[in-house]
């Protein structure tokens, strides 16, 4: 008998261990950059809600983003903190980048700041 986190030797694999360091996650937070209307990005703003796609760590995943900080919108070409929904379990980290596309646009960028 093994215990969970340790080399199997069973397909070459490592069980993981639950609990701690868990890194899948649905929410966490981001600071993300929308790109200008001048830089390809959106005409309009966007409100709470709002339901991207990102591309993260080589998945592709539908989010819907809660703006924080008490801002009601984000407009072209600013920055802003959210917090970032994911329709599946994502692995993220702090620190990791991510882009951001919409109807298949590239509209910005983001980076994980806080996981949830």
């Amino acid at each position: 008998l093994m215990a969970v986190g340790t080399y199997s030797g069973i397909g070459k694999r490592i069980l993981p261990r639950f609990g701690l360091n868990n890194k899948y996650k649905h929410t966490f937070n981001a600071e993300v950059y929308m790109l200008s209307t001048e830089e390809g990005g959106r005409h309009i703003p966007f409100y709470n809600n709002f339901e991207p796609t990102i591309s993260i760590h080589g998945s592709v995943v539908k989010a819907q983003f809660k703006i924080l900080n008490g801002l009601t919108s984000v407009a072209p070409g600013s920055t802003a903190t959210v917090q970032v929904s994911t329709e599946n379990k994502t692995e993220v980290q702090p620190g990791m980048n991510f882009s951001i596309t919409d109807q298949g646009n590239y509209i910005g960028k983001g980076t994980v700041t806080i996981l949830l």
